[in-house]
């Protein structure tokens, strides 16, 4: 069932509730590896309250600003890329609620960062996922992704990525 959301960037209100989808969303998709301390301090690393609130008030080509999904006033997902280089737009976070997966928020998010991103000059969009996040990969090859390049992580095989990529 889809519901209406709109689409719109944060505000230093909004903080906490990103640091709260974030931190979950991102748990839930470590939630079977072994190195559970990676992913705390993963969390801790990016989603602080100081790290957050930077990147809401401090935007530019690179950052794009963190864009929120609201059911009424309720955020419900997060978001958030930027230039790589002059033509290439990068998707970096996107999160959901795990209560609101597979209802067209998570397109909607991608497409208002693309559309940031078309605006800059992009014509190519990358995005960076863990490779056995096999939902998340489906979901981004909907929306016309394809394999790219393969990240090993030399620390923990558990958390290599892959890179996908399509043209906007």
């Amino acid at each position: 069932m889809k519901f209406d959301i709109n689409i719109e960037l944060a505000t230093l209100d909004d903080v906490h509730r990103i640091i709260d989808i974030c931190s979950k969303g991102y748990a839930f998709t470590t939630k079977q590896f072994n190195n559970q301390l990676k992913a705390k301090e993963a969390i801790r690393k990016y989603y602080n309250v100081s790290r957050i609130r930077n990147e809401i008030v401090h935007t530019n080509t690179s950052w794009n600003g963190w864009v929120l999904a609201r059911r009424e006033r309720e955020v419900v997902g997060a978001a958030g890329g930027g230039l790589v280089t002059e033509n290439t737009g990068m998707l970096f976070v996107i999160y959901l609620d795990l209560t609101v997966r597979r209802r067209g928020v998570g397109t909607k998010l991608v497409t208002f960062v693309t559309e940031q991103q078309k605006d800059l000059g992009a014509t190519k969009q990358l995005v960076r996922v863990l490779k056995s996040n096999s939902q998340a990969i489906s979901f981004y090859q909907s929306l016309g992704f394809v394999y790219r390049e393969e990240n090993v992580d030399q620390e923990d095989i558990e958390y290599t990525s892959i890179i996908m990529e399509r043209d906007i």
